[in-house]
Formats: C-alpha cells, sequence, structure tokens
C-alpha cells in the first residue's frame, strides 16, 4: 500500500508540470495568407488587405509592454529591398513553466504607389504601367533581439491605373 501511494504521488507531480515545449528560443515565423492579392495603388490609405502570421518562441519574450516604443515587426518592400514599415508586437504575457508561446499575428496593411522605371514614384497614372508587382519579407526581433527567420508573402498586385 504504501508504495502505491509514493507512485501515485510521482504521477500526481508529473502530471501537474507544464509540458516542455520543443521550440526554440529564437523566434520562428510563417506567411499563412494575404486577404486579397490586389489593391488600387495610393497614397491616401484607400484600400488595404490583411497580411496573417503565425509565430513561435521558445522563451515567450515576444512582444513590448505599451510604455515601449520599441518597433519588432519589419516589413521590406522587394521592389526595392528598403523598410516598407515597421510595427510593434504588443507583450504576450508569460505563461507555464517553460514560457513557450505561440499564435496569429493580423497586420492591416494598406496601400502604396506604383514604381515605374526611370520615373519618380507617384501615385499618378502612366500610360503603358497598368499594374506592379508588390512582395514583402517579413521579420520579427524578440526582446532578446533574436531575429526570426524571413517570410515572403505571396505577390500582391497594384492597379495603376
Amino acid at each position: 500500500m504504501r508504495s502505491f501511494i509514493i507512485y501515485f504521488s510521482c504521477v500526481l507531480l508529473l502530471n501537474s508540470c507544464a509540458e516542455s515545449n520543443d521550440f526554440s528560443i529564437v523566434p520562428e515565423i510563417e506567411f499563412i495568407s494575404l486577404s486579397k492579392s490586389q489593391m488600387i495603388q495610393s497614397d491616401l490609405n484607400r484600400d488595404s488587405l490583411t497580411l496573417t502570421l503565425s509565430f513561435k518562441d521558445g522563451d515567450g519574450d515576444i512582444g513590448h509592454g505599451p510604455q515601449s516604443s520599441v518597433l519588432n515587426l519589419t516589413l521590406i518592400d522587394k521592389r526595392t529591398n528598403e523598410v516598407f514599415s515597421n510595427y510593434k508586437i504588443p507583450a504576450i504575457p508569460e505563461e507555464g513553466a517553460n514560457n513557450g508561446v505561440k499564435g496569429k499575428i493580423y497586420l492591416k496593411l494598406f496601400s502604396t504607389c506604383c514604381i515605374y522605371p526611370n520615373l519618380p514614384v507617384a501615385c499618378t497614372p502612366v500610360p503603358g504601367y497598368p499594374t506592379n508587382k508588390l512582395v514583402f519579407e517579413v521579420y520579427m526581433l524578440d526582446r532578446a533581439l533574436h531575429k526570426s527567420n524571413v517570410v515572403t508573402t505571396d505577390t500582391i498586385t497594384l492597379l495603376c491605373n
């Protein structure tokens, strides 16, 4: 009877511990989807779409509190290889013994202007250039400044005319 009580106590202890995750402490993101594949060019927030990403991080140090101004999600416009925009991911509460987290990010992206060869960027139609192909590369940084993998979105067609 005594050995049964000891065994039962060990089983209870093992079951009460949080399950360990197999996530790396370097954040990992995955491109999930775009809500649509076309936008009308605009510099006045005339059109938008939603970008959906998933993420996971083994030590759960994703995001920053409300007092922080740190921007930790970056989009690169592959037409120019320049930063399109930076965003702040809010702090995610740490849970469990291992603090691993996973979830989804929904990001509203507003339209941008078409880029024309040998012409300045302008949101006015140029004959002969009805569309632009827009692709983003995306990555995130956690609070320890671990950089995630870089993911590429599907192609967005900007309607220039």
